[in-house]
């Protein structure tokens, strides 16, 4: 027997807006597969409709990376 789930809750809003005033959106998200001494890196680079605002992130098929 499982304990209870927590009810979901809703969505939170972003607690900022786009410099135009338009709500902050992802408008892109491009990949770039590396493989810096043979280790397989896929990094990811999030883009918005706020012109300079974006994310970037990394992901590892291989086990042994950890992050730091």
């Amino acid at each position: 027997m499982s304990a209870p789930r927590e009810p979901h809750l809703p969505p939170a809003q972003a607690p900022w807006v786009a410099e135009r005033g338009d709500k902050l959106r992802i408008t892109a998200v491009r990949t770039f597969l590396t493989a810096p001494q043979g280790c397989p890196y896929l990094i990811a680079r999030v883009e918005t409709n706020d012109p300079g605002l974006y994310g970037l992130g990394r992901a590892s098929t291989d086990g042994s990376v950890q992050r730091p």
